[in-house]
């Protein structure tokens, strides 16, 4: 495949995880909607983001809380939102990706 059809594919892939970011999408699911092996697509992420696809995920949804959070959202629903199966794996998340726990976020 051309680089311009893996960009493509690339950003579609990005926009499915976008939009399914209140859940766990399987890397079979995404590759699916994207047209690609379940290996093509883990290529493809190891390609253009450096990292794994849930991995990225896990980027997109930390970004989503954060804003969220500044929102005033609670810590626990921000994790229902973004389709984590409990608070505590959520926190566990969210200070591995910003060495932060959710709650310190906004405490002034």
């Amino acid at each position: 495949a051309s680089s311009a059809a893996d960009a493509v594919t690339f950003r579609k892939a990005i926009g499915y995880l976008n939009d399914n970011l209140h859940r766990q999408p399987t890397i079979s699911e995404i590759a699916r909607y994207c047209n690609l092996s379940d290996a093509s697509l883990k290529r493809l992420f190891e390609k253009y983001a450096g990292i794994g696809v849930h991995k990225y995920l896990t980027k997109l949804k930390i970004k989503a809380a954060m804003e969220l959070l500044e929102e005033k959202e609670s810590v626990a629903n921000v994790a229902e939102k973004l389709g984590f199966t409990s608070q505590s794996y959520f926190s566990k998340a969210f200070k591995r990706e910003t060495g932060m726990n959710p709650s310190e976020l906004f405490v002034k």
